[in-house]
């Protein structure tokens, strides 16, 4: 966990820091499911229902990010919530649910696995808290960049994916040499903040909202009442605990 959460924070591709993060939350779950109790595999079952909601959003943001402006990295990125007000809304929600705010699967499944991990050893559950600490500080400093920070490049978002991918390695190669890039369509009506240039009309589109919406509210449900997904595995979680009772 502390491993998978420090790589997320070290990384500067947004999708990669979403990944580790994932990683980070499944070795939770590893251990869940390992210390063979029933609390502990109704955590683990949570936790993996609720990251398959919130992870989904996440990805398809980041997706949808990546075909407006063809990168990924964090740096080309900043000030984008007044920009693009529902993507930064709904990244905002994702990004809070993911770190585990009341009201999401997050909360309910790490309150009852650090419970379950007390039980079993004091030491090891405040060793597992100290990951989620940092991984909810790694979000909110993603989110905080993302949305309200500066970027520190230059970018034109409104280029073919092989030219823009040929910036950006000229970049690293000779960042002292290429320093602006020249503007493809000035038809358009742009806004600069700071010193990212992109277009006005370029926001998340009808059908993009409605399955990040639907991904929210399945989200929303499972935080807030999650005995109703809890109720379909009951029985087969006993019928495992009673089959690998020998192991522990």
């Amino acid at each position: 966990m502390l491993f998978a959460i420090l790589c997320a924070a070290c990384q500067i591709d947004l999708k990669r820091i979403i990944a580790y993060g994932s990683v980070s939350h499944m070795s939770l779950v590893t251990l869940c499911i390992f210390l063979g109790t029933q609390s502990g595999l109704e955590s683990a079952m949570i936790m993996m229902l609720g990251h398959g909601f919130v992870s989904s959003g996440l990805f398809i943001l980041i997706g949808s990010l990546y075909e407006r402006y063809h990168t990924r990295n964090i740096r080309y990125y900043g000030g984008l919530y007044k920009l693009l007000p529902r993507f930064g809304t709904l990244f905002l929600l994702f990004v809070l649910f993911d770190i585990g705010v009341p009201g999401s699967p997050a909360f309910v499944a790490e309150f009852v696995a650090l419970v379950s991990i007390t039980q079993e050893s004091v030491v090891l559950a405040a060793f597992c808290s100290i990951p989620i600490i940092i991984g909810a500080g790694v979000s909110l400093l993603l989110a905080s960049r993302v949305l309200f920070g500066f970027n520190e490049k230059r970018y034109l978002v409104n280029m073919p994916v092989q030219f823009t991918n040929f910036l950006y390695w000229c970049e690293l190669q000779m960042p002292t040499v290429l320093k602006t890039f020249v503007q493809k369509d000035p038809t358009p009506v742009y806004l600069k903040t700071a010193s990212i240039v992109v277009p006005t009309t370029f926001d998340l589109l009808p059908h993009e909202v409605f399955v990040l919406i639907c991904l929210f509210g399945g989200s929303f449900l499972l935080g807030v009442y999650p005995q109703l997904f809890l109720n379909i595995f009951t029985q087969d979680l006993e019928l495992i605990l009673q089959n690998v009772a020998f192991f522990f």
